[in-house]
């Protein structure tokens, strides 16, 4: 008797060891089965911070590039494991971090893409750069790994900061704003530039509508605008980059002349909607 209770005794002392209720331990899981409370975090990180250190390592998520792959993020935990892996199908890759000397270094890693994330990691180890003053059109903060840079949240721009997009010096908006006419979705600032295909008419209209012009009554996120004014046809505006959902679960980024947006009143949430199907509906 006395050596099953030792038994259990020590069983209930190692389940304990590997789990915890802390989500900022790598053990910590909210249930059998569960393979979505990895990636829980409550956002605390301080943009006015330019100190690396773990604390704030792991105040935040670190999400990919937006231009590589918006689904994929990144966490690190206070027992010294990163993860980096999609929203959807969960962790792919799994490893140790430490800082030394003031780097970053990522270490002990799986190489493969457990789940299909499309994203490795090369090499044994990596030494990773941290920006603080970042000029990115939505983060101050960027974390460099291999070439692909991760943001935090919490260090989100305000309005009127300056930022480049693809070598184009921009101010931010970060305003929400409502289309007043047709425009076309652009890849640059320019008439000539190549047009992008509005995914969002396509999954409200089951497919039905492929089309590469934003339409009346569309709600787009202004993140940033040229500072220079331009005159395309008698209209004057400036170029601006939006981002707009993609209406599944991600969003889409690109240009738009500027000079048919009216300002976004949520008390007219209603009246943009039936203006939008109004459009839509009158498309052959």
């Amino acid at each position: 008797m006395k050596k099953v209770l030792i038994i259990l005794l020590t069983l209930v002392l190692s389940i304990n060891c590997f789990a915890t209720e802390n989500v900022l331990v790598s053990t910590y899981n909210k249930g059998s089965g569960d393979g979505h409370s990895w990636r829980q975090r409550e956002i605390n990180y301080n943009s006015q911070d330019t100190n690396l250190s773990k604390e704030k390592l792991v105040s935040t998520i670190w999400r990919m590039d937006y231009e590589v792959n918006q689904y994929i993020i990144l966490l690190f935990y206070t027992d010294d494991v990163f993860r980096i892996g999609t929203r959807q199908a969960g962790k792919s890759i799994e490893g140790k971090y430490k800082i030394q000397n003031g780097n970053l270094i990522l270490f002990n890693y799986n190489k493969d893409d457990k789940n299909g994330a499309g994203y490795t990691l090369k090499d044994d180890k990596c030494v990773c750069k941290i920006n603080f003053s970042s000029e990115n059109v939505m983060y101050k903060h960027e974390l460099e790994i291999q070439g692909i840079k991760y943001f935090p949240y919490g260090s989100e721009k305000e309005s009127g900061e300056f930022a480049k997009i693809n070598g184009i010096s921009v101010k931010t908006v970060m305003k929400p704003y409502v289309f007043n006419d047709s425009v076309k979705f652009r890849t640059a600032p320019t008439l000539t530039s190549e047009l992008i295909k509005v995914f969002q008419y396509n999954e409200m209209t089951d497919g039905r509508i492929k089309t590469y012009s934003f339409k009346k009554g569309t709600v787009v996120y202004v993140l940033a605008e040229i500072p220079q004014k331009e005159n395309i046809a008698g209209n004057i505006g400036s170029w601006c980059y939006i981002q707009v959902s993609d209406g599944f679960e991600g969003n889409q980024y690109g240009w738009v002349f500027g000079a048919y947006f009216d300002e976004y009143d949520k008390n007219k949430q209603n009246e943009y909607s039936s203006e939008l199907w109004k459009e839509l509906n009158a498309i052959k």
